[in-house]
C-alpha cells in the first residue's frame, strides 16, 4: 500500500551501524527459531540423532558468535536479556541454547552408529587426540571461554562416540563442565582454581576412558 501523497517516508534505520545491529538481530531470532524447530523434529524422531547432532552443533556455535558480537558491542547485555526483551516464545531453544550449550545426543547418550561410522580404533585415535588437545591447551594457558569451550565439546562428542556409556564420571563431567563455560562470556577467562580443576577432570575422564578400553579389549579378547 502506497503512503499519502505528500507523507514523508519513515526510514527503518537512521546509520549504516543501526541498520547492522538490526541484522546482527535478526540473524540471533533466527538462529533460535531454527534451534526451536529442530529440537521439536529430534523429540518427534523426524530427524536422525546423526544428523540432529551436527546440525544442533552448528546453531549452537552460530548461536555463541552472534551472542559475541551482540554483547560486544553493547546492542544487548546477554541472550538472555534478547530473549526477554523481544519475548522470544522458545522454550526448547532457549533451554539448549542457554542453559545446555550441547546438543540432547550427548547429554542423553543417545546412539549414533550408522553405516557410514568409522571403526572402533579411529573413534579411539579420534578421542585420544581430542583429550590431549584439550589438557595441552590448559597447559599453554589457554583460558578464555572461546578457546576451552570448543575443546570440551569436541572432546565430549568423541568420547561419546568411542566409548558410548562407558565412561559416565568423564562423560558427566564434561557435560557439566560444557554448563558452566556456556553460562560465561566469550572473553571470561578461567581462573587458576578453576583451570587446575578443570586439568584434574580431564586426568580422571582420561583414566576412566584407558579403563573402559581395557575392559573392552579384554572382553573381546575373552
Amino acid at each position: 500500500m502506497s503512503s499519502p501523497r505528500g507523507a514523508a517516508a519513515v526510514p527503518l534505520f537512521a546509520s549504516s551501524a543501526e541498520r547492522r545491529r538490526l541484522t546482527d538481530q535478526a540473524d540471533l531470532y533466527a538462529i533460535i527459531k531454527a534451534t526451536e524447530v529442530l529440537e521439536r523434529a529430534y523429540a518427534r524422531a523426524a530427524v536422525s540423532a546423526s544428523d540432529y547432532e551436527k546440525e544442533c552443533a552448528q546453531l549452537i556455535a552460530q548461536f555463541k558468535a552472534s551472542e559475541r558480537a551482540l554483547t560486544g558491542d553493547g546492542t544487548v547485555a546477554s541472550a538472555a536479556a534478547f530473549f526477554e526483551r523481544w519475548r522470544v516464545d522458545c522454550p526448547r531453544a532457549r533451554d539448549r541454547l542457554l542453559r545446555s550449550g550441547a546438543p540432547a545426543t550427548l547429554q542423553h547418550g543417545a546412539a549414533r552408529t550408522s553405516g557410514r561410522d568409522a571403526d572402533a580404533a579411529l573413534r579411539v585415535a579420534e578421542c585420544v587426540q581430542c583429550f590431549i588437545t584439550a589438557m595441552d591447551a590448559l597447559k599453554l594457558d589457554q583460558r578464555a571461554v572461546d578457546e576451552v569451550q570448543p575443546l570440551i565439546a569436541d572432546l565430549a562428542a568423541a568420547l561419546d562416540r568411542a566409548m558410548p556409556n562407558r565412561c559416565p564420571d568423564g562423560r558427566a563431567a564434561l557435560l557439566k563442565w560444557l554448563e558452566r563455560l556456556h553460562g560465561m562470556r566469550a572473553a571470561e577467562e578461567l581462573d587458576e582454581p578453576a583451570a587446575r580443576q578443570l586439568s584434574f577432570d580431564l586426568d580422571s575422564a582420561y583414566s576412566e576412558f584407558h579403563r573402559a578400553l581395557s575392559a573392552s579389549a579384554a572382553a573381546a579378547g575373552s
